[in-house]
């Protein structure tokens, strides 16, 4: 079962933190396995995701444990919207048997993970696929239209989204977006504007 199945949102996780991670061998499966026995002491992570770590902490050995690390920092910024807050790294530490320095570490080396709030990211991939079908292109459009709509988001590149066989691709709102053109930039931003219109009525 991969990670997207687990929570229910597919998002841009490499394959060994995902649907690809390692399959051990039968005789693995009696080795004891890191797990999560009960809330108490983790003050982050609320009982839905919890559940959602155990599980993915099953797949792996104890010794193996740090494994899991980049699937929970990516549940940890589901459940908090944006970004993963300090009090979640320090739980993935106590989870994974590491420190908080080297969950820390391995959420850097990963654009999509965000380690303070700086608004809704809009991330368009610039890997060398996606560059070929014209993601500069989208990017500078994505800045225009942003610009012209006032629209509140930060239009960032990213290095790699995974989704090379749709190429051009994009991030937004927890969803992957493919084969995107200017015209269909320009639609999404346009949606992200009117929903951005009902929130301010409502909150009037």
């Amino acid at each position: 079962m991969c990670l997207c199945s687990l929570t229910g949102v597919c998002r841009p996780v490499p394959c060994y933190a995902c649907c690809c991670a390692p399959s051990f061998p039968r005789a693995v499966s009696a080795v004891s396995v890191v797990s999560v026995s009960s809330p108490i002491g983790m003050k982050f992570f609320d009982r839905r995701s919890l559940e959602i770590a155990r599980q993915l902490l099953r797949r792996y050995p104890k010794e193996w444990a740090q494994g899991a690390t980049l699937p929970l920092l990516d549940l940890a910024q589901r459940q908090q919207g944006n970004f993963v807050p300090q009090a979640a790294l320090r739980e993935i530490a106590d989870m994974t048997k590491s420190t908080i320095a080297r969950v820390r570490a391995t959420a850097s080396q990963y654009e999509y993970i965000r380690l303070s709030d700086s608004g809704s990211p809009f991330r368009v991939c610039t890997s060398w696929m996606c560059e070929e079908k014209g993601a500069q292109a989208l990017r500078k459009h994505a800045q225009r239209e942003a610009k012209r709509l006032d629209v509140h988001i930060n239009i960032e590149s990213a290095s790699c989204l995974g989704g090379c066989h749709h190429a051009p691709v994009l991030w937004f709102q927890d969803r992957l977006y493919e084969n995107m053109s200017c015209s269909d930039v320009a639609v999404v931003l346009k949606e992200e504007k009117v929903e951005e219109e009902a929130e301010e009525k409502e909150s009037d």
